[in-house]
């Protein structure tokens, strides 16, 4: 996987967001993509996509993870991300992926309450009980009446 391809991954993740909190009606709310964070180790973290906002005097922080990888996300890559989250404090956890997760990475997500999410192309399997394709027949009928005393 090029770069390319993961900055990709991370922006349609972006907007896939920002969309969703406008679908919400939260329009203030600003999704930010390749955000650098200081943790409280002092180290500085790269997060894929972020946003927070202030409600009610609270402030709440989402870090997102991508991962536009072929193959499921194992348990490894959620402890990386965990010990992110872990430095940042005081921060939502959700990991995107594109091939979905392994029974470890699930696990460890669920325990630690990191939120799992796919961002992909939908398959076939994905559709069943579902409708997928709608399809209207339009017929169109045109008529032009003209004065036949105008020539």
């Amino acid at each position: 996987m090029t770069d390319s391809k993961h900055t990709e991954y991370e922006r349609l993740v972006q907007e896939l967001y920002q969309t969703l909190h406008k679908a919400e009606g939260l329009e203030t709310i600003n999704v930010d993509q390749d955000v650098k964070i200081k943790g409280r180790s002092g180290c500085k973290h790269q997060i894929d996509v972020y946003w927070e906002f202030e409600m009610v005097g609270q402030v709440h922080r989402v870090a997102i993870e991508c991962k536009h990888y072929k193959e499921g996300i194992e348990i490894g890559k959620l402890r990386d991300f965990f010990g992110v989250l872990h430095d940042i404090g005081d921060v939502k956890g959700i990991f995107v992926a594109k091939a979905g997760y392994d029974s470890g990475a699930i696990k460890f997500a669920n325990y630690y309450n990191i939120s799992l999410q796919e961002a992909r192309v939908a398959t076939d399997e994905d559709w069943e009980g579902r409708v997928k394709d709608i399809n209207f027949n339009v017929t169109g009928c045109f008529v032009r009446i003209t004065d036949a005393n105008q020539g």
